[in-house]
């Protein structure tokens, strides 16, 4: 094995404090002059949202959920799982849709990477724009932060226009719900 497969091997394998000694000793491995420059990161707040309207949906959010906590975030709060109508795209199912509160170390765009990653495992391909899928994830809020990458929007630029969105948000943080709304 080389040592890219080792640190991904542990790094999908190793959680919470595990996972940091790991990712601190490689790093000082690779580069010794950066071992008085190690530090831990902060645990930051995040808001994702999660759905799903194809085969078994509950269990595809459960799944979800479970992978996200094995990529290391700390699920805070959960919303109920509600059934929704699909909004936009084709004709289709009804979904299931949840909010979770999160602490994680990740920086948003490894989140991104995460969340990516977690939907395509489960299954999630990719064919028409807000077509039917078996799982969805989105970071709604990151902190307080504001990010425009090409790939990346915080806060997610459509929340404060989706029920399935914003009714689980404020059944789980009513304050920020309040402070969000223009």
């Amino acid at each position: 094995m080389c040592i890219r497969h080792i640190k991904e091997f542990f790094a999908k394998s190793l959680q919470g404090f595990t996972a940091k000694i790991f990712r601190a000793a490689y790093t000082i491995a690779r580069h010794p002059s950066l071992a008085t420059c190690i530090y831990w990161r902060h645990m930051s707040i995040v808001y994702l949202a999660l759905g799903s309207n194809l085969g078994d949906r509950l269990q595809y959010i459960h799944k979800a959920i479970a992978c996200l906590k094995d990529c290391g975030l700390k699920v805070l709060k959960l919303s109920t799982i509600i059934e929704t109508d699909p909004v936009g795209g084709p004709a289709q199912d009804k979904y299931l849709n949840a909010v979770l509160k999160a602490s994680t170390s990740l920086s948003p765009e490894e989140l991104h990477v995460v969340t990516q990653d977690i939907e395509y495992r489960l299954g999630r391909v990719k064919t028409v724009i807000n077509g039917p899928r078996v799982v969805d994830i989105d970071i709604l809020l990151y902190d307080d932060i504001k990010l425009v990458t090409l790939k990346l929007l915080i806060p997610h630029p459509r929340m404060l226009e989706r029920f399935f969105v914003m009714r689980p948000l404020e059944e789980i943080d009513p304050a920020l719900c309040v402070s969000l709304k223009p």
